[in-house]
């Protein structure tokens, strides 16, 4: 049966094919379209073919009954005597709100590509190449814009999505320094440089609304706003890991924690509190921070492995990567599990809406579910080393 299992059909359809067989002549084929709750959405359609070997496609089109959401296609087959079921999930996506796209950079000696990809079709174009080097890639749905943290020079850039039209640049106040951390919320960025000096801003304008006081020591590899605060993970010349929470207000510091190791992940939780993933010497911890009360509680700890990404899904489940291999942390229940193991250094990041991740090893793209499944696989004109995601309005 095609399409794979958890594929995307973002048309106005939902196309499927099934190749059905048997050793004796088929009595029936029953085919359908499913609910999240298994429940039939459409008329199913029954075939009798006369035959121990049939193709059949069918279209089922987007109506008021047929939205935006998850289904099941369904396929039951029979001999007369013997019933066999096959279930296949995927999910359509209203073609009018969003489109998803992958952006693939590749920077080489001071010069940098970025592809676009169609998260549905797999189909790849060139979208921008540029004569320095990128060290960060974020696009915002809220503008619209596509943002580049450049070094030699140290800027920041705002682009249209097409690459094509720029609008404003912000330089660092240090040039012979680089910006070391970028993030989004909403329509606004923070940029981070490495005399601790972290800045917010607009992202339609590029008009800086705030700026932090500089902590000349420190340099921000990471930052997370929430509604409150911007947090920022900060390393000192002196090789130590510090969490510092600033008024996302204002500025002014709140909160300034120093850490066991280097984080490799913040995740926003509720209730004021913060989930960190800590890499320390022999493996990993899980950290809650609650920024109220500068209270740290350790949720899970592991030596298996050093994680080198992190991400979290809706259902609270921690995705941890090394260059070879993918694992599902419930750390809830204290459960740890091997998804995915890459023959070579792989590229992983997790597109949010999709619930997906992708990976590049070599010049493949797969896209897997949090659970494993590889629901698809694409050839990539070259080899890529940073994966960011594009969401375009219609």
């Amino acid at each position: 049966m095609s399409p794979f299992e958890g594929h995307v059909f973002d048309g106005d359809s939902i196309r499927f094919s099934v190749h059905v067989t048997d050793n004796s002549n088929l009595a029936s084929i029953r085919l359908g379209l499913l609910d999240e709750n298994k429940i039939s959405v459409v008329t199913p359609l029954y075939i009798v073919p006369h035959k121990n070997d049939t193709i059949i496609e069918v279209t089922f089109f987007k109506d008021a009954t047929l939205k935006e959401g998850s289904y099941f296609l369904h396929v039951q087959a029979s001999d007369g005597v013997n019933v066999k079921n096959q279930y296949r999930e995927v999910k359509l996506l209203r073609n009018d709100i969003v489109n998803i796209f992958a952006l693939l950079a590749q920077r080489n000696s001071g010069q940098s590509k970025i592809w676009k990809m169609n998260s549905v079709s797999g189909a790849v174009s060139l979208l921008m190449q540029r004569d320095y080097e990128i060290e960060a890639l974020l696009s915002v749905a809220e503008t619209q814009k596509l943002y580049l943290m450049t070094k030699f020079p140290s800027e920041l850039q705002a682009w249209n999505l097409a690459g094509n039209q720029h609008f404003w640049t912000v330089s660092s106040v240090f040039p012979h320094k680089s910006f070391t951390a970028l993030s989004a919320k909403n329509s606004h960025l923070c940029v981070a440089e490495k005399a601790g000096l972290i800045k917010k801003i607009h992202g339609n304008t590029g008009q800086i609304i705030l700026t932090t006081l500089t902590q000349v020591d420190t340099s921000a590899y990471d930052l997370l706003e929430t509604d409150d605060f911007i947090i920022a993970a900060q390393k000192t010349t002196g090789n130590r890991h510090i969490l510092c929470a600033f008024n996302s207000a204002t500025g002014t510091l709140l909160r300034k924690e120093l850490l066991e190791a280097e984080l490799t992940g913040m995740f926003e939780m509720a209730d004021k509190r913060i989930l960190l993933v800590v890499k320390h010497s022999t493996g990993f911890a899980i950290d809650v921070y609650d920024i109220q009360n500068q209270h740290f509680n350790r949720v899970f700890s592991s030596n298996q492995f050093q994680p080198v990404f992190s991400s979290i899904t809706k259902s609270g489940q921690l995705l941890l990567a090394t260059n070879y291999k993918i694992f599902n942390c419930d750390f809830v229940n204290n459960e740890l599990v091997e998804i995915f193991d890459s023959p070579v250094a792989m590229v992983v990041n997790f597109e949010p809406q999709q619930q997906l991740l992708y990976v590049v090893h070599g010049i493949i793209m797969k896209i897997i579910k949090p659970d494993g499944t590889i629901t698809n696989q694409y050839n990539l004109p070259e080899t890529i080393d940073m994966i960011e995601f594009s969401y375009a309005s219609n």
